[in-house]
């Protein structure tokens, strides 16, 4: 403080040229070596992977924590990795006192000795047990008290037609007659339209047991063949979802939110075909721009299923079925979701360097800088802009056998385009 301000100027510009000839210099003094923070993933299997390989690449310590005993997607875990956790936790999911589990899983954190500055969820198979645990501990989560909205297909489509949003129409059936009823319900909502519709288990992943039907013996058959089997994710369905067929386009959309501001990262379109007895065999996928017609209703739908959902933070998986119909010259676009997943977008991650060259960033780096880099979250754009084209191709097999080689791989290879 001075009595003017030319003296305050002065003196001020005296401290500033300390600075610049080094007289004034800076130390930090620390008894001990400031500790590193620490990020849980659960079930780091399939993109999981690549989750936990960012985390231990941003410089953070690693705790890998395994929901499910002999899990039967640990298999997805990429051979030859090179990861070193800090800390590795099994979660006990066979004990029958569940409440009591989740305790003794929080103390083994609690007992790392690390601060824990993110729970994250690897795999579909984590995604309940890391929003629990995220919930308790203190970290960033949605929270418990609608986890049944983001994990049961069917409330997830009663929850978005609660509010108005565009959702399937179906029924949770537990016994032929309840299937029965949902077949002579859906009719009547057909109106004379063909019979088509999906059964599929209500908790599982991927097109797991996923069925269509065009008749009531073929939904029979199906309940039968979902109700009371193993699947997936080597849980035992009780009951079969029975839901409209939704024709129209699938896309994917992959999204990131924190504290409810939601981003895209990316939009594919997926190339799905019947083939092999099967009716939903992935052909390949491709990304989309957000400045196409068709994927801006996608995305305005998609903010309202989040919204519905409660994802207000961390990663969001959507497959939506999108119809489109011309009327007086215009075209007219339908979204209704299929289902979602809040755990990054599946498939082993093989995807991550597509989007990498195609729009510069990938949904796994977006998800830890929501948890972890606030900044780096905000400079994300709300929408991917593509910088070039890119598509994800799956080899289908049209036979059964083991392969011992395959001679055209050379020539997927000389492709200009292949990565």
């Amino acid at each position: 403080m001075a009595d003017t301000e030319e003296d305050a100027e002065r003196d001020l510009e005296a401290i500033h040229t300390l600075e610049h000839v080094g007289l004034i210099d800076y130390a930090v003094i620390c008894p001990k070596p400031p500790t590193i923070g620490a990020v849980v993933v659960v079930d780091p299997f399939s993109t999981g992977v690549n989750m936990a390989a960012t985390v231990l690449k941003y410089g953070y310590k690693l705790i890998m924590l395994f929901s499910e005993l002999d899990s039967p997607v640990s298999k997805l875990v990429a051979k030859g990795n090179n990861m070193n956790p800090t800390l590795m936790i099994q979660h006990d999911n066979r004990n029958p006192n569940q409440e009591e589990a989740i305790q003794a899983t929080l103390s083994e954190l609690e007992k790392s000795g690390d601060p824990i500055l993110a729970i994250i969820p690897g795999a579909e198979t984590g995604v309940e047990l890391a929003e629990r645990l995220a919930s308790r501990f203190g970290t960033r989560s949605n929270g418990e008290d609608f986890i049944h909205t983001r994990r049961n297909k069917f409330h997830m489509q009663e929850a978005l037609g609660a509010v108005g949003v565009p959702s399937a129409f179906q029924a949770f059936c537990k016994n032929e007659i309840e299937a029965l009823v949902f077949v002579e319900d859906l009719k009547k909502k057909l109106q004379g339209a063909p019979f088509r519709c999906v059964v599929k288990p209500n908790r599982s992943t991927g097109t797991d047991s996923v069925i269509l039907c065009q008749s009531e013996e073929e939904v029979i058959q199906a309940f039968h063949a979902v109700h009371g089997q193993i699947n997936g994710l080597s849980q035992i369905n009780d009951g079969a979802l029975c839901q409209e067929y939704l024709d129209g386009t699938e896309f994917v959309v992959d999204g990131v939110s924190r504290d409810g501001v939601f981003k895209i990262v990316a939009v594919w379109e997926c190339d799905k075909r019947s083939v092999n007895d099967a009716n939903f065999v992935f052909f390949g996928m491709k990304l989309r721009d957000s400045a196409d017609a068709d994927v801006r209703v996608l995305i305005e739908y998609s903010k309202k299923v989040v919204a519905a959902l409660g994802i207000f933070q961390g990663p969001s998986h959507l497959e939506i079925k999108l119809t489109s119909n011309i009327v007086n010259g215009e075209v007219h676009y339908a979204p209704c979701l299929v289902e979602c997943a809040t755990r990054c977008h599946g498939g082993e991650g093989t995807w991550i360097p597509v989007v990498n060259e195609c729009i510069g960033y990938n949904q796994v780096e977006a998800t830890l800088n929501c948890f972890l880099r606030p900044d780096r979250f905000d400079t994300l754009p709300f929408e991917p802009t593509l910088l070039s084209h890119g598509l994800e191709a799956f080899l289908v097999s049209h036979h059964t056998g083991n392969v011992v080689e395959i001679p055209g791989l050379d020539i997927v290879r000389d492709l200009p385009s292949f990565r």
